[in-house]
């Protein structure tokens, strides 16, 4: 089971691709769809920015952590998801 304090929610527009280092010039390894929950293992800060390394089913690897909501914001936007589910 994941603790909630690792989970993170993605928020990109479109899709957020998964890197194989924290480097938008690495290898991309995967993608990785709005509001798709990820289990955050680390974090990495270098000179690109802030990176959390992640696993999201077979995939593994880095995403900037600009576009993974985590606590409580995560919280909401996956409550909001549910209530638009719901009204839909």
């Amino acid at each position: 089971t994941s603790d909630a304090s690792n989970v993170g929610l993605v928020s990109a527009a479109g899709y957020l691709n998964v890197r194989e280092q924290p480097s938008t010039g690495s290898v991309t390894v995967g993608r990785l769809f709005s509001n798709c929950q990820v289990n955050i293992k680390s974090s990495v800060n270098n000179s690109e920015g802030s990176w959390y390394r992640i696993t999201c089913g077979d995939v593994e690897g880095y995403v900037s952590a600009a576009y993974v909501l985590v606590g409580t914001a995560a919280t909401i936007s996956r409550t909001a998801m549910q209530l638009l589910q719901q009204i839909s």
